[in-house]
């Protein structure tokens, strides 16, 4: 692996334990978390410009983003974790020594549901749940 990419990997990777560690009460009732309106974003990115380095004129002038040193394709295959609720969800996932043995491998970009995990939801189709906004369905709303 390219070293800038693994640097790269590595501060992400880092960065997002703490993240979730400042917001341990939630973590510890997720249903607390996620109906709550006033919770719209936890540890997100501020909006901005998608700009790209390049190399050289003619690099810039492709506008293909493979072809700058500053783009990562996220493609390719992920650890993925499935529950069939928030509740069933593993809360460890993003501590250090949580086990890898424990995912299943899914293909990025792609839709869990065509790789095997959960149902198929057609649109055409009544939604398999009511919703009371903001309540959200506690025994069949599958997470990945």
């Amino acid at each position: 692996m390219n070293r800038k990419y693994y640097l790269l990997f590595l501060t992400v990777l880092f960065s997002i334990p703490p993240v979730f560690a400042q917001h341990k009460p939630f973590l510890e009732n997720i249903y607390d978390y996620i109906e709550n309106p006033q919770m719209i974003g936890l540890g997100q990115e501020e909006g901005h410009v998608p700009l790209l380095p390049y190399a050289s004129v003619e690099k810039a002038l492709t506008r293909l983003p493979e072809n700058s040193s500053g783009y990562l394709s996220l493609d390719g295959i992920w650890k993925f974790l499935y529950a069939v609720n928030p509740g069933e969800a593993n809360k460890e996932f993003f501590s250090y020594d949580f086990r890898e043995k424990e995912m299943q491998e899914i293909r990025v970009p792609g839709h869990w549901q065509m790789q095997g995990f959960g149902e198929k939801i057609f649109r055409n189709v009544a939604q398999p749940f009511v919703s009371k906004p903001p309540q959200i369905p506690r025994y069949y709303n599958p997470v990945g």
